[in-house]
């Protein structure tokens, strides 16, 4: 049987990406996708918050992908300034 390819783009944003809630809800949502068995998708995390936050979301996500291994090739963190404050 073949699967269509499924991508999916998951907006981000994290006033505040440094509290530990933000890694537990990226962790469960892994966690959940992880366990699917859809063999042929990718998902792109694109962040849109400030600035000086994207290191921190970058390096959260990138973590949870070697927790994850089973997703480091479907999951794309994807940073726009688009919704920098100025």
């Amino acid at each position: 049987m073949i699967h269509p390819q499924l991508s999916v783009v998951v907006p981000l944003f994290f006033p505040r990406p440094h509290e530990a809630r933000v890694r537990t809800t990226l962790r469960t949502f892994f966690a959940q996708l992880a366990a699917q068995s859809y063999p042929d998708f990718e998902l792109f995390l694109s962040d849109s918050g400030p600035e000086e936050h994207h290191d921190v979301v970058r390096h959260t996500v990138d973590d949870l992908l070697r927790e994850f291994p089973s997703l480091s090739t479907k999951v794309r963190y994807h940073y726009e300034i688009t919704g920098a404050q100025r």
